[in-house]
């Protein structure tokens, strides 16, 4: 696989929201140019759960995709030293170690959600492609500085809304408008752990 194509599946090829930039890519954004034998690294800030299953999945694809794992970080000891142990990659406790790494051509961020506008906008700023975890931020003016901050990089952003965009709405609309349940009176979702 080469890295573009890489790149075009990690970047949210019907898995996630996908923000395309609008500019050509600026000199900072081609650093790193790879060529297709190239291993794209990866840096992870943020190893808790969704963290260490992300780690799972990437080193799963690491042989087919090219991938290596160059970086993981968690604030915490445990997490960062386990995720460390589980990639064989270096472990920070300061996210900020990650995105000093020129090789690391993108990060993956699941941290708790008031860190992610902050980080993502630095990742931009290293010239790193960014996936995150819902949510992107917490208002829309932090959104609209990731907008901006996308299209003027011309780096690609993910963010992980797999959950929300697998078949079982679209399935049950259709259900729905179909009469297969009758007159729906409520309805109602519920997402319980443990």
């Amino acid at each position: 696989t080469s890295r573009r194509k890489f790149i075009k599946k990690a970047a949210g090829v019907g898995a996630g929201m996908l923000i395309a930039p609008t500019l050509p890519l600026t000199a900072k954004s081609y650093r790193r140019i790879l060529g297709a034998n190239d291993r794209i690294m990866v840096g992870a800030i943020g190893v808790g759960g969704m963290g260490t299953a992300h780690l799972e999945a990437l080193l799963g694809m690491s042989d087919s995709d090219n991938i290596t794992l160059a970086a993981v970080c968690d604030v915490w000891d445990k997490r960062k030293d386990k995720a460390a142990a589980l990639t064989k990659a270096k472990g920070y406790k300061d996210y900020e170690r990650v995105l000093e790494n020129k090789d690391i051509d993108y990060v993956l961020i699941a941290t708790q959600e008031h860190w992610h506008h902050k980080i993502i906008l630095e990742a931009m700023d290293a010239g790193q492609h960014v996936y995150t975890e819902k949510p992107m931020t917490h208002t829309i003016k932090e959104a609209q500085e990731v907008v901006k901050a996308v299209n003027a990089s011309g780096l690609k952003l993910q963010v992980g809304v797999q959950g929300m965009s697998d078949d079982s709405y679209i399935t049950a609309r259709k259900y729905i408008e179909d009469g297969v349940l009758g007159t729906v009176q409520m309805a109602q979702i519920v997402y319980s752990r443990n």
